[in-house]
């Protein structure tokens, strides 16, 4: 799983965030829609700490998160925010 960001043009504007997800993953709609649903979980809980003004794309490429468990995938989600230095503290 892998992050990219870029600035919205209205710094004030809440962050946007979306989630791709490669058919290489799961040839199956279903199975990639499942990980769309818990990667959005994930993140929700942390919405409110990300900074203001930025655009949040989530890709998915690989099958690592097909049978890693909703805690491990936070935490993953809350890495990957952190290394965007994208944290209010």
């Amino acid at each position: 799983m892998s992050l990219r960001t870029s600035k919205q043009p209205d710094r004030l504007s809440p962050p946007l965030f979306a989630v791709v997800v490669s058919t290489k993953v799961s040839a199956k709609a279903v199975k990639r829609n499942f990980l769309k649903r818990q990667v959005r979980s994930a993140l929700e809980s942390y919405l409110d700490k990300v900074k203001t003004g930025y655009y949040l794309i989530f890709y998915i490429n690989n099958g690592e998160l097909k049978d890693m468990n909703f805690v491990k995938l936070k935490e993953r989600v809350l890495d990957l925010i952190k290394k965007a230095k994208l944290l209010n503290e």
